[in-house]
């Protein structure tokens, strides 16, 4: 019996504690007008100081329970527990406030509390995600930075550079082909065919044949070469390619064995190449899917390089004298074939690392919007012989115009002393691709026929803006740069060689508007003093249900695409739709935060990630759009657009092991990390004296959470 007085007590004990706070309300119930200031300041006690309510409700709840069995055994003990456990959970959170209040009020507080909004809570020692400020909330900062990081309006200096960074990377050392040997082929030695180590896609390239007669210096027979011819041979039908021919009259080209002296004949050359045409129907407007994909899934055909060697041997025989007497010419005919020039050639198709997809719809008025950045981009053909670079602005919209700059160069240092000159002709081509899958040619430049730029020995540029046209029909837009270039040979013969690039853009829907962007500027005018009034929480209230309810239309758009992905079984669609779900759904999740965000902050965080979401989304629900309409690589670019982002997001959601650590040359930090240690000990020690092993077990996870909670998006 004199436990249950004692509990009884304790109870009263508990909640006296609390009754002036409680009173602190001044609700005037004749005219019905709260102190909604005291109200918030008990809310706020009750939601900063978990740690101590908890371990209040545990006593309270202990103590409730011994009454409730006093008096009704069973449901009794029930509801005995649960007000204990309320009653002691609002006297332990007002107790756990009452030593802060106590703390930082004293000398060693001042070292250890915050004294201003900007340094940290005295229980706020683990930041619970990266810090949102005001200024990089309203000007993007973060999605700006997930997505590009080298724009600039001085793109021709850093284009030129990377074109000449390219160029290095192509560089390719002569060696030494195997070859095959037929026909005279004994009247010669030291024979040797050489060619590039490397040589990518359907590129020209350099060959060159040394040779030297074999003889010996007691029996004159010079051996004279009347004629030598170096092609490119199909192994498949036999057609030869680039032949390169040699000539000399009688007697005018001999060697005389042994000599030091070699023969050496060098040429350009090219394998077979059925793409050429492909490309004019590109340069013409005339490309469609099929084609594309074919001209970058294009691979050399088999080919040998194939060296004639026509001449004669001068046959002498000495007489009696020991004079030589010329006797007669015996012809040579010798042929070296090899197919190690084949065997060296890479895939001609690359990707070039840069931007890729747009920026959000919002950022037409941006600044960003009328700089430059490289665009990842993928390109095949003679990639030995000519490198290309696409810069564009960030942002490409459906109906709009966007501006290019194409950067071309050649690479005649590629075939090493002959330095053939390189001439071009390009053109950049836009296609419409509309909803049933046709190609139609939207938008060209020049928009009459090729824009010659000559010697491409060094960089040029092709720029201009090229405009969108769109149509309620329209799917997307594929751009194009088709390069057709001839390296000029020294006989005379050009040799066409060409690229095809197609860069990373998929043009953003105009129609598709992030929710967010209207209230940017409004929620940093909210916060821009630190604190929130009671005004200000309303307005941020029905700026969350406006956000709620623009995001459901959007997730009733991305779930009408899901569906048509699983009516149809196309798999990435279903995928691309459900993730834009998600993400509308936890934009949704972090709206509601934002309506009960009482501090600036909570606002500025809980809106960055609501608009990152929200942008996660968009970007997810345009791929899956696009993937529908069989579009996969622009979707691809959106994608990892968003993939991006949500790494960011992450980044502001969470915080790392690492920031659990204190900054050891901070010395409030590392206090602040001291005192936290010790109320963690305090706290399972006390509980597991008074509470016994049950309550010692709560409070550990309590404890735990506390530490480790803000790391998956938990704060105590």
């Amino acid at each position: 019996m004199r436990r249950v007085i004692l509990s009884f007590l304790l109870i009263q004990l508990l909640i006296g504690t609390y009754a002036n706070e409680v009173a602190a309300f001044d609700w005037k119930f004749w005219n019905w007008e709260p102190n909604w200031s005291g109200l918030r300041h008990f809310v706020d006690t009750l939601k900063n100081n978990v740690l101590g309510g908890a371990g209040g409700a545990l006593a309270g709840a202990k103590a409730g329970a011994m009454i409730g069995s006093a008096i009704a055994p069973g449901i009794g003990t029930i509801v005995g527990g649960i007000i204990g456990a309320v009653a002691g959970y609002i006297a332990g959170a007002h107790i756990e406030q009452r030593i802060k209040d106590k703390v930082c009020n004293s000398p060693l507080g001042k070292l250890l509390c915050a004294n201003t909004e900007e340094e940290k809570d005295f229980m706020g020692f683990i930041d619970t995600g990266k810090n949102v400020t005001l200024a990089n909330f309203t000007d993007d900062h973060y999605i700006k930075n997930s997505l590009v990081m080298n724009l600039t309006r001085e793109a021709d200096v850093a284009a030129f550079q990377d074109l000449q960074l390219l160029v290095s990377k192509l560089k390719s050392s002569m060696i030494s082909y195997d070859f095959q040997a037929s026909g005279d082929s004994g009247e010669f030695s030291e024979i040797e065919l050489r060619g590039p180590e490397k040589i990518y896609g359907f590129s020209a390239f350099p060959i060159e044949l040394k040779l030297k007669p074999r003889g010996n210096s007691e029996i004159k027979d010079p051996v004279c070469i009347t004629s030598v011819k170096i092609y490119a041979k199909d192994t498949k039908y036999g057609n030869i390619y680039w032949t390169r021919v040699w000539t000399f009259g009688e007697d005018n080209e001999c060697l005389e064995p042994p000599t030091s002296s070699v023969w050496s004949f060098s040429t350009i050359l090219k394998g077979p190449d059925p793409y050429l045409n492909y490309i004019n129907d590109v340069l013409n407007g005339q490309a469609n899917e099929q084609l594309i994909q074919e001209i970058f899934n294009a691979e050399p055909q088999e080919f040998e390089i194939v060296a004639e060697v026509s001449g004669y041997r001068k046959i002498y025989y000495q007489d009696g004298s020991g004079n030589w007497i010329f006797d007669h010419n015996e012809p040579i005919y010798a042929v070296f074939t090899s197919l190690s020039a084949y065997r060296h050639i890479g895939g001609g198709t690359y990707v070039i690392s840069g931007f890729a997809g747009s920026l959000p719809i919002y950022y037409q008025d941006a600044p960003e919007a009328s700089e430059f950045t490289a665009f990842q981009m993928k390109a095949n053909g003679a990639s030995s012989n000519l490198v290309a670079r696409l810069w564009s602005s960030p942002i490409h919209i459906l109906s709009a115009t966007a501006p290019y700059k194409v950067y071309i160069q050649g690479n005649p240092g590629y075939f090493g002393g002959l330095n053939p000159k390189i001439m071009d002709e390009a053109r950049i081509v836009v296609y419409r691709v509309t909803k049933d899958g046709h190609w139609e040619l939207a938008a060209a430049l020049p928009l009459d026929g090729i824009a010659n730029l000559g010697d491409l020995s060094s960089g040029k540029l092709l720029q201009g803006s090229v405009t969108y046209h769109a149509d309620n029909n329209t799917v997307s837009y594929r751009a194009f740069v088709a390069i057709r270039a001839f390296v000029s040979r020294d006989d005379g013969t050009k040799i066409p060689i060409w690229i095809l690039v197609e860069p990373a853009i998929a043009p953003v829907d105009p129609a598709r508007k992030v929710v967010m962007d209207k209230y940017i500027e409004e929620i940093g005018d909210l916060v821009r003093d630190k604190s929130i009034t009671l005004e200000e929480v309303q307005r941020l209230r029905a700026i969350g249900d406006s956000l709620i309810s623009s995001l459901q239309s959007k997730i009733d758009i991305a779930q009408s695409w899901k569906e048509k992905g699983e009516a149809e079984n196309k798999k990435l669609v279903v995928e691309y739709a459900s993730r834009a779900i998600y993400h509308y759904k936890e934009a949704i999740k972090y709206s509601e935060k934002l309506k009960n965000a009482d501090d600036s902050k909570d606002v500025l965080r809980y809106a960055e990630i609501v608009k990152e979401e929200e942008v996660v989304g968009d970007y997810y629900l345009r791929a899956a759009e696009l993937a529908y309409y069989n579009q996969e690589e622009q979707a691809q670019a959106l994608v990892e657009d968003a993939f991006r982002i949500e790494q960011n997001v992450k980044e502001i959601k969470r915080t790392s092991l690492v920031a659990i650590l204190p900054n050891f040359r901070d010395t409030q930090n590392l206090m602040q990390f001291v005192i936290k240690i010790i109320i963690s000990l305090a706290a399972i020690y006390i509980s597991r004296r008074i509470l016994g092993s049950l309550g010692a077990i709560v409070v550990t996870i309590l404890v735990v959470i506390w530490w480790f909670g803000p790391m998956v998006g938990i704060s105590l």
